[in-house]
């Protein structure tokens, strides 16, 4: 592992790469001159993407492959609306995205990554009893009121 890695990756994974924020953080990545390796479930590929990767983040194979030559990883693959599955699935996909991510990312020595989350993270959203938050504005303090598994 390169014990002063440079402040500016030379390639970057991006996974959830089709999605609207995967898209964008492509996009972004490669107007500042950024490679992007895209990961995702299924196209269409965002452009810009010099590497692609069609594959499922849950599988440590697929997330391996996609790892070769990466500085860094921008993980955003996930089920986003708890309604787009079942509890179980939505939660075990999640989570198990995650860790594959990250795991990986640690076999290969990457040292930088980014995990997006949402406002669904303190449950308020798609909660059935429509708690009001406790105050605002909202930030990462914020007490939880999960009860759907995309909140989870």
């Amino acid at each position: 592992m390169n014990e002063h890695p440079s402040p500016r990756p030379a390639r970057v994974l991006v996974t959830g790469a089709s999605g609207a924020i995967g898209s964008a953080t492509t996009e972004y990545l490669v107007a500042n001159g950024i490679a992007v390796t895209a990961l995702s479930l299924a196209g269409p590929f965002p452009p810009g993407a010099d590497r692609v990767f069609e594959g499922d983040t849950t599988s440590i194979e697929d997330v391996a492959r996609a790892f070769d030559d990466v500085d860094a990883v921008v993980h955003l693959a996930a089920i986003p609306h708890p309604n787009l599955g079942t509890p179980q699935k939505v939660f075990s996909t999640n989570v198990v995205s995650t860790f594959t991510v990250l795991a990986q990312a640690g076999e290969q020595n990457i040292s930088r990554a980014v995990i997006a989350s949402s406002i669904n993270a303190i449950g308020y959203p798609f909660n059935r009893h429509r708690p009001k938050p406790a105050y605002f504005p909202l930030d990462e303090a914020m007490p939880p009121d999960t009860e759907d598994a995309y909140s989870l």
